[in-house]
């Protein structure tokens, strides 16, 4: 078995579900058998977004070249040395260990590189960055676990990019199906769809950490949301009250720690949230979830919906549905071979490592 896997991911530290994300994908690459497991921190550069278009040209169609502008200084602010900053100021419960070299020292320092989870491929997010699809790695040694487009389809100026860069990879898994379908259109090969890191890793890893509560949960139900409308407050608050539960929030980016919403869920009766890691740990939790979905985020909602076995025609409608499950046993072992299937694509990308 290699000895050292980096990985490049998406590395928000105002976001809980990243954190645990990021967290949960070293810890099972740790398990796999690597030694020594570190996150390169990237942030996509200036000549990304304007060497193949991807951003300025989305960005310009939708909402004007001004604002453009604007958002890409404002990405460019995170440079090499924010990224110093920010592995600093890890949480030290569950510590996501940090790269701080170049890429080119990486590239001849790990054994393998992993690309994903996240929307590591969302050209909105990331520019279509050659980084994000291995190109600094040598070849032989290139996976992506988990990773996300964002989008069920692609700009027609960005195939050719795309195309060349998911051939440059040995191994591809994706989180949605429409990533699957995305990789077979441009590339010919069949991929395939594996859980969230946050899902391989199980209940058994998170209740090590945040051990379910005993007896009756308390009389309160947690509403946490990422950018929740008004109207999917309501309906959240709403629905807790509906249950005679008081309703608490967990406001994101509120500077506790990661595990903060997986404790939060662990003693809430009820959650309410538009966060799909936030409806990951109610799974694990055995907790009922409503779920708002956010515009664009129903894939990742309908694949483990799928696995599950649970009816995703309100998800797929955009409107809010509730997973409260007669048997949570049954739940969960219909996740098992999921979480089976996705360990098994891991460890063989691992082994073949040249």
């Amino acid at each position: 078995m290699i000895g050292s896997a980096a990985i490049v991911t998406i590395v928000d530290f105002n976001n809980f579900g990243n954190r645990l994300q990021n967290f949960a994908l070293q810890e099972m690459v740790r398990r796999a058998g690597v030694a020594e497991v570190r996150t390169i921190v990237n942030s996509p550069q200036l000549h990304d977004a304007f060497g193949n278009g991807s951003y300025l040209r989305l960005k310009a169609e939708r909402i004007g070249l001004w604002m453009t502008a604007l958002q890409i200084a404002r990405s460019l602010r995170r440079s090499s040395a924010d990224a110093g900053e920010l592995s600093r100021i890890e949480n030290a419960v569950i510590p996501v260990r940090m790269f701080e070299g170049s890429l080119e020292q990486a590239s001849s320092q790990f054994d393998a590189f992993i690309v994903g989870s996240d929307q590591v491929w969302n050209p909105l997010y990331r520019f279509a960055s050659p980084v994000d699809f291995l190109s600094f790695a040598p070849p032989g040694r290139r996976i992506a676990y988990a990773a996300s487009f964002g989008h069920a389809s692609l700009p027609s100026w960005l195939r050719d990019t795309y195309a060349s860069g998911l051939t440059g990879i040995d191994a591809i898994s994706v989180r949605e199906p429409e990533g699957a379908l995305i990789v077979r259109e441009l590339t010919g090969r069949e991929v395939p769809v594996v859980l969230d890191p946050t899902l391989l890793a199980g209940p058994e890893m998170w209740h090590s950490l945040v051990p379910p509560k005993a007896g009756p949960a308390a009389g309160a139900g947690l509403v946490f949301g990422v950018g929740l409308s008004s109207q999917d407050q309501n309906v959240a608050e709403e629905s807790t009250r509906a249950r005679g539960l008081a309703v608490q929030h967990l406001p994101p980016g509120s500077g506790l720690s990661p595990l903060a919403l997986v404790e939060g869920i662990s003693a809430a009766a009820f959650v309410a949230t538009n966060s799909f890691h936030a409806f990951a740990f109610a799974v694990m939790y055995r907790k009922p979830v409503l779920v708002l979905p956010r515009e664009g985020m129903g894939g990742r909602f309908e694949a483990v919906l799928d696995v599950m076995g649970v009816d995703k025609t309100a998800c797929r409608a955009g409107r809010p549905f509730l997973v409260e499950p007669c048997d949570w046993e049954e739940l969960e072992a219909r996740l098992e071979p999921a979480r089976a299937a996705s360990w098994h694509f891991l460890i063989t990308a691992l082994g073949a490592v040249q």
